[in-house]
C-alpha cells in the first residue's frame, strides 16, 4: 500500500479464497474484506448466488483512498456485445452476438458498503504489441526478431496492418525459428506472418 508499510495479498486453499492485510510493524495480519458480507452483497447487487469461498473478483485494485477496493464480476445474464456492430459490419458471418453481463463495484472497506459503477471496456489490446509506459514506442516480433515503432506508426497499424507507409526499426536481426526473440502464437508477426 502506498500509504503505509502495509502490503495485501490473496490465497486459495480447500477452504476457499481469503484476502489478508499485513502491517508489518504492528506484526499484524488480518482480513481485508468480510468475505461472507461482501458475497451476500453481490448476491442481492447481482441477482446470481455469490458464496464467500469461491468470489471470483477480477482486477481487482485497491484505490488511492487505501479505503476502498475496485473489481469486476461476470454475471450468469447474457448482453448483446457493446461493439457488435463493429463486429458485424467487419464481419458479416460473425455469429457470438452476446457476452455475460460484467459488473464493476467499489467496496468500501470500512464501512462494508457496496456500490456499483459504470463499466468501462478496457481498449482491445493487439496481440502483437508490447506498448511502453509512456506509450512513446511500440515493441514486437516479426520475422523472428524484435522491431519498434512509434506511436504516430503504431496508430496507423491499428486502423491497417497493411499500410505501406508504416515505418518501423529493427532491433535485433540475428533470429531464427526455434531461437526467435519472443514465444508462440501471442508474438503473431505484423501484417499477418507468422512462424
Amino acid at each position: 500500500m502506498k500509504k503505509s508499510d502495509r502490503f495485501w495479498y490473496e490465497y486459495e486453499t480447500t477452504q476457499g479464497k481469503r484476502w489478508v492485510v499485513v502491517d508489518p510493524l504492528r506484526r499484524t495480519k488480518s482480513s481485508l474484506f468480510d468475505a461472507d458480507k461482501l458475497a451476500a452483497e453481490l448476491t442481492k447487487a447481482v441477482k446470481d448466488p455469490f458464496d464467500w469461498q469461491h468470489l471470483k473478483l477480477d482486477n481487482m485494485k485497491l484505490l488511492g483512498d487505501e479505503n476502498t477496493l475496485q473489481f469486476t464480476v461476470k454475471s450468469t445474464a447474457e448482453v448483446l456485445k457493446k461493439d457488435w456492430a463493429e463486429l458485424k459490419a467487419k464481419n458479416k458471418n460473425a455469429k457470438d452476438s452476446l457476452e455475460k453481463k460484467v459488473h464493476t463495484f467499489q467496496f468500501n472497506l470500512i464501512s462494508q458498503q457496496l456500490k456499483e459503477i459504470e463499466t468501462v471496456k478496457e481498449p482491445s489490446r493487439l496481440a502483437w504489441a508490447n506498448i511502453a509506459p509512456d506509450s512513446s514506442k511500440i515493441v514486437y516480433v516479426k520475422n523472428f526478431n524484435l522491431y519498434w515503432m512509434d506511436k504516430a506508426n503504431f496508430l496507423k497499424a491499428v486502423k491497417d496492418l497493411k499500410d505501406t507507409t508504416l515505418v518501423e526499426q529493427a532491433l535485433t536481426t540475428d533470429g531464427v525459428a526455434d531461437y526467435e526473440y519472443g514465444w508462440g502464437k501471442v508474438f503473431c508477426s505484423m501484417r499477418g506472418q507468422q512462424k
